[in-house]
């Protein structure tokens, strides 16, 4: 059962950390420059995760651990994840700021632990409407048990949130002519990104 199987990732999962940003947020609440240095939703998503798990590493980790981060092979938007990765990587302050060590992509089938992440991307974009009272049913049982971990941080931004991520993009904003953005989104234009 999902519910079974939540409990055994709740008990192994350090912090919980995902983003969803609704497409239509992001193209009406964003001026064109605002959406050409971000990329798309998948890239402000994935560096949105970053700013969250160092806010994290900072407080409750120690000053010298670092994060590798795995991701889904198949991810439409893992090309647009990597150019965040490498812009961020191939500074060396904000490398060190950002702890990072590593990124990987694995294939969801062969590398379990991407199944975790999976399910709770499958739950925030049916929860996600919720959020924004887009959808009136109540929220899933499921949800609620992915909820159970020592930390968590789902981010359901509204405009103001969204602007606020843009904002501390733009440090690596410099290079953004040269990462060459994918501007179009990795989803269709009726769902949401990230």
């Amino acid at each position: 059962r999902l519910s079974d199987l939540i409990q055994i990732i709740n008990e192994h999962v350090l912090a919980s950390v995902a983003i969803s940003i609704p497409l239509r947020l992001w193209k009406s609440s964003l001026s064109d420059d605002e959406r050409r240095r971000s990329g798309n939703p998948y890239c402000l998503a994935a560096f949105g995760c970053f700013h969250e798990l160092t806010r994290w590493m900072r407080r409750d980790r120690s000053t010298v651990d670092e994060l590798a981060y795995v991701y889904d092979q198949g991810d439409q938007g893992r090309g647009e994840a990597l150019k965040i990765f490498n812009a961020v990587y191939d500074d060396r302050v904000l490398r060190r700021e950002y702890r990072l060590l590593s990124m990987k992509f694995e294939d969801k089938e062969r590398f379990v632990p991407i199944q975790a992440a999976d399910i709770l991307a499958w739950e925030m974009n049916r929860e996600a409407p919720k959020r924004w009272g887009i959808d009136p049913i109540p929220s899933r049982h499921e949800i609620g048990l992915l909820q159970r971990v020592p930390v968590r941080y789902w981010g359901f931004p509204d405009e103001m949130q969204l602007r606020s991520l843009v904002g501390s993009f733009a440090r690596i904003d410099l290079r953004s002519n040269e990462i060459g953005w994918d501007t179009s989104s990795p989803i269709g234009d009726d769902g949401e990104g990230g």
